[in-house]
């Protein structure tokens, strides 16, 4: 299976939302804020500490954290980063100065971020989505990009708007897609950026299908 992402579609939809990518003035405000490591949310989120385009390495073992940083930045970073691995919440917050001389550049991030990090979420979207790679490549994007910031579960109440959107992508139904992807709100009533991101996803699945161009667009081969 091969799907086609857009590049504009996940800066929209991923880049602007982890790190306030936008349209006027691109990543400028990543080389301000967000090279260093940071827990976002630890009092709300099960955040552990994350670095790059939301890389959180208490997601990750050290071995795969190695893996993915060791050829962008120099080892004693990437030793530093493995040393964190699977701490989250308050752990991760006191974990912080062990990582204090970690600086990533955006060049670094952007590279593990289409390298690895997009790759494994297409691949996790594509498996509990059948039919996802018909869908138009801004389509792909959005649903990649919400499965990326949700994760994959299927289970539970509060993934219940995730296992709706099976039927509609099966569909093609943007509309219903974009309903579903609207309704997920409920579940952050208090936290605006959440609710705004699922709002900007449903508007980009709304939007007229239209061709993409060559140059704009990102084919992983899962």
């Amino acid at each position: 299976m091969q799907l086609t992402l857009s590049k504009e579609a996940i800066n929209k939809a991923i880049m602007a939302f982890e790190v306030s990518w936008s349209p006027q003035n691109g990543f400028a405000v990543y080389n301000k804020k967000y090279r260093k490591p940071v827990v976002p949310l630890p009092d709300t989120t099960s955040s552990g500490i994350t670095i790059g385009i939301g890389y959180d390495c208490g997601q990750y073992s050290p071995v795969k954290i190695k893996l993915d940083w060791q050829s962008v930045l120099p080892q004693y970073m990437v030793n530093a980063l493995a040393s964190v691995a699977g701490l989250k919440k308050q752990k991760a917050v006191a974990a912080l100065p062990l990582v204090k001389m970690v600086d990533v550049p955006i060049e670094a991030a952007l590279q593990v971020f289409y390298h690895t990090t997009i790759y494994e979420f297409a691949k996790k979207a594509a498996s509990i989505y059948p039919g996802l790679d018909k869908l138009n490549p801004v389509e792909q994007s959005v649903i990649v990009g919400l499965v990326y910031n949700r994760g994959a579960s299927l289970v539970g109440e509060r993934r219940r708007e995730m296992r709706q959107l099976v039927a509609a992508i099966s569909r093609e139904e943007d509309k219903g897609i974009a309903d579903i992807i609207s309704a997920m709100v409920r579940l952050w009533p208090n936290i605006e950026g959440l609710r705004k991101r699922r709002l900007a996803e449903a508007a980009l699945i709304e939007e007229p299908d239209a061709d993409v161009p060559e140059s704009d667009q990102l084919k992983i081969i899962l």
